[in-house]
């Protein structure tokens, strides 16, 4: 009675209480004691914490404990009996007997660490099946922290897999800042800075884990448990070399331990260092050198068999593709940019003429355009050539007549019948590409001369290809009236022939062969970063009393990480948000274009070359790479992280009860340096940009000028780079420049002071703090027949905080990277909750077929809030979320076990998702949907025309309504990259899973030593914060019926684009205030510079919103089995000395990964099958022991793949090759000999079989740096 008072009052004094500072302090007893809840924790907290312990529930000691004081004979008894159950019940089942769990954990012991000897504890937690492939130092690697280690379950992403160490949280590794890895912009640890020396095991749970760790566990957590009490000295030294005699490694490491003070006192003291050399591409793995896939030229041009059928609707000449039997992509070696050599290449634009691009066969492979189809030639006077449309002067019924007499012309309307006749001359006249198949004696220079000229352009249009001339051929000039003459520049600065390698094949972006650049011809990319690591570590204990320990652990470590990228370059394909399009080459005034060169143009003008003019001076522009300048890119992390964590724990008795404790603090610090260096804009501008100075020396054009002029005047297409620095350099810039002779590459005018002016440094620094408190209490609550019930209570608090300071020229984006502001944001977390355990059935009390039943259960409550200095950001309203998680597990017999458990978690919207600055970069071109195609598409058309209608008037396109329809008759929307920016959102909620897992255990006692067990996962993640694309904003936008005020999640839709304004001077530029909603736009859109597109309702700024939008849905099934023998119980006698067997295997099958962008799962997307995400992954590990000698071998298997699962297998032919993947497997090996008792040796060789499945000669490589060997040494002393 007076406890059911005490509940009563306990309960008033939660009612109403909703501050959470507040409750968590009035209302954690009555969560403690409070018997009408379902509490999860087994029958006691561990003793080194609830956190720290906690595994999947099982809050159990996991080492022998001593009666408390105050505690009667039959708790001691029972107790004693319950330690023979703990030991057993302590793990997890992956590498241990650890099996009846509520909730399955998989473990990585010591021992798997000092056999594979890794240096990087992310190489370890990756074999796991169930682990996806999260970031590491494998790959390209050039965005901020793509060296750092984040683990991945089930790749839900890193950002939701939850890291721990001894059951605390650990400061992250994660910067804040978008461009990270797979944008992935959460909490996430870098295990790198975990030294392997001092892990003692590592846990993993599963899909759950959120009820008692809190925050970020929707993936599952990762526990790395440190050693604790170490007595001795261990030294490691190490060595490793890949097959290829590269990627050195050296690894050495030395953990000291030892006991004092009659035993009630340890330090344990480990330093570890580690180094891995940089790998680049190319060189011996020609494997990487340029092969890639390349755009079919018969894909969709295959003709289609038969007649044209129906006069009013005649049957496409071409077999759609799809349909045509031909792969829409092939793979092809010695793949080059065609659009820029090493010293350059000459064109006569800064970028393409309309209608051609990158993406054009250098042989046309379509119907041409009317006027190069060539009439004059063609006997009938139709056309050559297949046309697009009717050729001038030809007439339908003509053409009609011709090809299909007898047709009734006179039924057909007029628009009919020059369909029809089109029809007829694509279905009888060949295409260029076909005409070459059957001519291929011809000159390919003939078809790009004749059907990518410049010609027809205006004298001062920036656009262009390659030079031409006339065809002077009697034999082929009727044809092709002009030929090209690809020009480039040598080393020496002289105009010479540019080869464009398999005109057959190549596109004008992507050749096979020729002259064209190629970075991993000159390595300048890598396979694996370089890491060099320093750590400092050390864990002490001191026994205060019998029953209260003092702990803490100390962790410095200092790493550096180095990559390589490819050289800067500028194409006519460039960005003009980047500024990297064509150079411009006055060539009459720059003194570096030589008398010799000023010949051949001469001689080219000659002979029909048309050289533009700019400025009313004659220009030509250059594709060049600047590998002199920057090449390669090189970029990289210094990262320094210390934490500390200090804690008292203990136990006492009460009530004849036992109760366990431990309260703790945690500090941690991470400092990142990024660097990086990029070309500058203004000054690249101004450095290509030479003239004569006074006395004929070559100067800067500026430097010339009374003042700075716009670097736009000299070459348009930098009007619109991103920058906060405006277009009109400073009087310094132009007094410093430094004239750059672009003529040929790593001539004697690229000096170390041009580097140094050209140059920018894109560096940052990004400071991370975290402050953790956590306190716990446990113990045992009431007795049943089948055990004690176990319940405990948490309580945790942290504030993490991240500030990104950018390097000046970073940071107003002087450099052709992006801008990037500085920002500032701070969350605080209080975190508070509960557990229980109950044992209905157990110990002596038993039915047939239940032997064990427990029931466990844990509540918790995540509460989060937060401030920031980020300008334009308000602070955060915060949330608070309940969690929970019911498990529970039926043991049968000592043979079988069922477990059940259900979950739900969240992962907190993180700092640089609510809190980063906005920060620039580029998108392609979206699209406005009001074509008079896509204004009649979506899920109301209706409200979809008015709201264009209503935006083409409120931009100015258009006066009125029946002006505006008109407009939109015939409006295009212009493609092509576009500037956009990352902005952040206060007010983002956190993200939500639901999971639910059942699986068994079976450990047959009739087969000692075999153990098997199964587990299904299902979970829905929902509400997923991500950034969110073109398309999905502007139809939101368009198609409610509210426009201009369209929500998409809670954001105004409206607002995340701009459309450009006609400014003063009648162009357009980027609005100040949004011309659809009225309300001022974001400084990062950088209002009033020049919209990139200067025509009328066009797209001309966009923003990737952090948003609650993204749904995911897992379904999963993991096996594993574990048995061992000995030989001898094989073979009898004769194998007494032949050693134990070892064999363990798992298997992972991903049953559903289904993603939805908008969250509704109407857009479904399936992943299972898919690269990345292999339907089954295996490992099976066979070990042999035989005395001091030890090997083992470890074998992994992924299915096979397909480019998309939706894709009907019928039609897997038309697909890319490659498209289809067969499943492969790999091998590591390692082998050891005890030496000593003290002295060990091992070898490891990881991909034994230098595997490089799956495609290696489409250069899909699965382990694109191959066979590595490890050299070890290891003593315990």
């Amino acid at each position: 009675m007076l406890q059911d008072c005490g509940l009563k009052m306990l309960q008033a004094r939660c009612d109403g209480v909703t501050e959470p500072w507040t409750k968590a302090v009035q209302c954690l007893p009555h969560m403690f004691f409070r018997g009408d809840i379902i509490m999860s924790s087994k029958k006691a907290l561990l003793g080194t914490s609830i956190l720290a312990g906690l595994l999947a529930l099982t809050a159990l000691p996991a080492h022998a404990q001593s009666t408390p004081a105050g505690a009667n004979q039959s708790a001691a008894q029972d107790e004693q009996e319950t330690q023979v159950e703990e030991v057993v019940v302590t793990g997890s089942r992956l590498r241990r007997e650890r099996f009846d769990l509520p909730t399955p954990v998989l473990q990585v012991d010591e021992e798997e660490f000092e056999r594979t000897a890794v240096g990087n504890a992310i190489d370890v937690i990756e074999d796991i099946p169930l682990v996806g492939t999260g970031s590491n130092s494998r790959g390209a690697n050039t965005q901020f922290g793509d060296n750092f280690a984040f683990a991945d379950l089930f790749n839900l992403g890193t950002q939701r897999t939850l890291t721990l160490v001894n059951g605390r949280r650990f400061i992250s590794g994660n910067q804040a800042t978008v461009f990270v890895p797979d944008n992935a912009t959460g909490a996430q640890v870098d295990i790198t800075t975990l030294p392997p020396s001092l892990i003692q095991r590592v846990e993993v749970t599963p899909l759950t884990g959120g009820a008692i760790y809190g925050a970020d566990a929707v993936g599952g957590v990762i526990n790395f448990i440190l050693k604790d009490d170490f007595e001795g000295l261990d030294v490691l030294a190490q060595y490793g070399v890949t097959d290829y005699g590269d990627g050195d490694r050296y690894r050495g490491a030395v953990t000291w331990g030892t006991n004092f003070y009659d035993n009630r006192a340890n330090v344990t003291l480990a330093v570890d260092y580690f180094k891995q050399e940089l790998i680049p591409i190319g060189g011996e793995r020609n494997y990487t050198i340029n092969p890639g896939a390349i755009l079919n030229p018969r894909d969709a041009r295959v003709r289609r068999p038969g007649s044209f059928g129906s006069p009013t609707s005649p049957d496409s000449v071409f077999l759609p593709g799809g349909s045509d039997f031909e792969r829409n992509n092939i793979y092809a070696s010695d793949l080059r940019n065609g659009t820029f050599s090493a010293g350059g290449l000459l064109f006569t634009g800064n970028t393409f003429q309309s209608g051609v691009s990158g993406a054009s066969f250098l042989i046309p492979n379509a119907p041409v355009l009317a006027t190069q189809a060539g009439r004059a030639a063609d006997p009938e006077g139709f056309a050559f050539f297949a046309p697009s449309s009717l050729p001038t002067g030809v007439t339908a019924a003509s053409v009609i007549n011709r090809f299909a007499p007898g047709t009734n012309i006179a039924a057909l309307t007029t628009a009919q019948q020059t369909n029809l006749a089109v029809n007829l001359l694509q279905r009888n006249r060949p295409t260029p590409s076909e005409y070459f198949a059957a001519n291929p004696s011809l000159n390919p220079l003939l078809f790009i001369g004749t059907f990518y000229g410049a010609q027809g352009n205006a004298a001062g249009s920036p656009l262009g290809y390659l030079p031409t001339i006339i065809n002077t051929n009697p034999a082929t000039a009727a044809l092709f009236p002009r030929i090209a003459v690809p020009l480039q520049f040598d080393g020496s600065g002289a105009l010479v022939p540019y080869s464009l390698g398999d005109a057959t094949l190549g596109t004008i972006g992507t050749t096979v062969g020729g002259d064209g650049f190629s970075n991993a011809e000159r390595q300048f990319g890598n396979l694996q970063s370089s890491t060099e690591r320093l750590s400092l570590s050390g864990v002490t204990r001191f026994d205060v009393t019998d029953s209260i320990t003092y702990r803490g652990e100390y962790l410095y470590s200092d790493i550096e990480f180095r990559s390589i990228g490819a050289a800067n370059s500028n194409a006519p394909g460039g960005s003009t948000a980047a500024g990297n399009r064509n150079i411009p080459i006055y060539i009459d005034q720059n003194p570096f274009f030589s008398a010799a060169n000023q010949t051949t143009i001469t001689n080219l003008v000659g002979q029909g070359l048309v050289v533009p003019t700019l400025n009313g001076q004659r220009v030509l522009y250059a594709g060049r790479a600047l590998a002199d300048i920057l090449g390669p890119v090189e970029s990289g992390n210094n990262v320094e992280l210390f934490r500390t964590s200090q804690s008292l724990e203990g136990e006492f008795g009460l009530w004849g009860r036992r109760f366990y404790w431990d309260v703790a603090g945690v500090y941690g610090q991470s400092d990142v340096q990024n660097f990086g260096v990029a070309i500058l804009d203004h000054e690249f501008a101004i450095a290509t940009d030479v003239v004569r100075g006074a006395n004929g020396q070559p100067v800067c054009r500026q430097q010339t000028l009374a003042s700075p002029e716009s670097i736009a005047i000299r070459d348009p297409a930098l009007a619109n780079i991103t920058t906060n620095l405006g277009l009109v350099p400073s009087r310094a810039t132009v007094a410093g420049c430094i004239p750059f002779n672009i003529f040929g590459e790593g001539n004697a005018q690229v000096t170390p002071e041009l580097r140094d002016y050209l140059l920018g440094d894109t560096g940052s620094f990004n400071e991370g703090r975290q402050h953790y408190m956590a306190a716990s209490l446990g113990g045992e609550i009431f007795r049943l027949p089948g055990g004690w019930i176990s319940a405990g209570a948490q309580l945790e608090w942290r504030n993490e905080s991240l500030r990104f300071t950018p390097n000046p020229d970073f940071a107003t984006g002087a450099t052709r990277t992006a801008v990037g502001p500085s920002s500032f944001g701070e969350l605080r977390f209080l975190e508070y909750g509960y557990e229980a355990s109950i044992p209905i059935f157990g110990e002596d009390f038993t039915l047939p077929l239940v032997e064990a039943l427990e029931i466990s259960g844990a509540f918790r409550i995540v509460d989060r809030d937060g401030k920031t200095t980020t300008a334009g950001l308000a602070p955060s309203p915060g949330t608070t979320d309940e969690v929970y998680q019911a498990s529970i597990r039926w043991q049968l017999s000592e043979d079988l076990q069922f477990r059940a458990n259900k979950s739900t978690s969240v992962r907190s919207a993180s700092i640089t998702e609510l809190f980063g600055s906005p920060q620039s970069a580029f998108t392609g071109g979206f699209l406005i949907p009001c074509t008079p195609t896509t204004i009649t598409q979506g899920p109301n058309p209706a409200n979809r025309r008015e709201n264009c209608i209503s935006a083409v008037i409120l931009t100015g396109a258009a006066p009125d309504r029946a002006a505006a329809e008109a407009f939109l008759a015939s409006y295009v929307s212009v493609a092509g990259t576009r500037p956009a920016g990352v902005t952040a959102n206060s007010f983002l909620s956190n993200e939500e899973s639901e999971a639910f897992g059942y699986g068994f255990t079976f450990t047959p006692r009739w087969i000692p030593r075999l153990t098997i067990a199964a587990d299904y996962y299902e979970a829905e993640v929902t509400g997923q914060i991500g950034l969110t694309g073109p398309n999905t904003t502007t139809n939101q936008c368009f198609d409610e019926a509210t426009f201009p005020n369209s929500l998409l999640n809670g954001t105004p839709a409206c607002d995340l684009f701009q459309i450009g304004v006609r400014g003063a001077d009648g162009n357009f530029v980027n609005p100040t205030v949004s011309p659809l909603t009225g309300r001022p736009v974001l400084p990062v859109t950088n209002p009033g510079a020049p919209s990139v597109i200067n025509q009328p309702f066009q797209s001309s700024w966009f923003a990737f919103s952090n948003l609650n939008l993204g749904a995911t849905k897992l379904r999963a099934l993991t096996i594993e089995a574990r048995y061992n023998f000995a030989l001898e119980d094989l073979v009898g006698s004769m194998g007494s000395s032949w050693g134990d067997i070892f064999l363990s295997g798992s298997a992972y099958q991903l049953q559903q990964f289904d993603v939805s962008g908008s969250g509704t799962f109407l857009d479904t997307n399936p992943n299972s099958g898919e690269p990345g995400f292999a339907e089954w992954e295996f490992r099976a590990d066979i070990a042999h022991r035989m005395g001091k000698f030890d090997h083992r071998i470890t074998l992994f298997r992924n299915s096979g793949t397909v480019g998309n699962v939706q894709t009907n297998p019928s039609t897997f032919v038309e697909q890319t090759d490659g498209f289809k993947l067969e499943g492969f497997t790999t091998a590591n090996y390692t082998a050891a000999y005890q030496v000593t008792d003290e002295v060990n040796v091992r070898v490891s060789i990881n991909n034994l079989f230098n595997t490089r499945n799956p495609r290696e000669d489409l250069g899909i490589v699965g382990d694109t740096v191959g066979r590595t060997f490890l050299f070890t040494v290891a003593g315990s002393f």
